[in-house]
């Protein structure tokens, strides 16, 4: 059962779960980093996302990704929607699956998002080249 809660002193009226969920993230790896990004959620009661690899929650309640906020002279019908970026650092050799969980202010979470799958690849040279001297040569 989802919670209803009434934040006044915010005057923040929490609404029941969510209608959407959020779409499909796009993951780019560099190194042992994997660049997450996805679409902001339009529900306008959302804290923040959660990031999950491989099923397992990767943020905490204290380190939700944000919700990015609209542009003042923002347009729905003009302008695309912003998008919610994320980096794992730590993410160890292997493939990997991500998905997104929109959070709101009441602790409600959004269906999880499709998932993205990613390789990290060990960036350490297998047999390091030894023996090889730079320099000039004379004639």
């Amino acid at each position: 059962m989802k919670k209803l809660c009434i934040l006044l002193s915010i005057f923040a009226i929490c609404v029941i779960g969510f209608t959407t969920s959020v779409n499909a993230a796009i993951c780019i790896p560099s190194g042992q980093n994997i660049f997450i990004e996805w679409n902001r959620s339009m529900e306008i009661d959302v804290k923040g996302y959660d990031v999950y690899r491989n099923g397992e929650k990767i943020t905490t309640d204290t380190t939700l990704v944000p919700q990015v906020t609209l542009p003042e002279a923002w347009d729905p019908e003009t302008d695309p929607i912003p998008r919610v970026r994320f980096v794992d650092l730590e993410a160890p050799e292997g493939i990997h699956t991500y998905n997104i969980v929109a959070v709101d202010q009441c602790g409600n979470k959004s269906l999880n998002s499709a998932e993205s799958e990613e390789a990290v690849k060990d960036n350490t040279a297998a047999n390091p080249v030894t023996g090889v001297v730079v320099g000039t040569t004379s004639e």
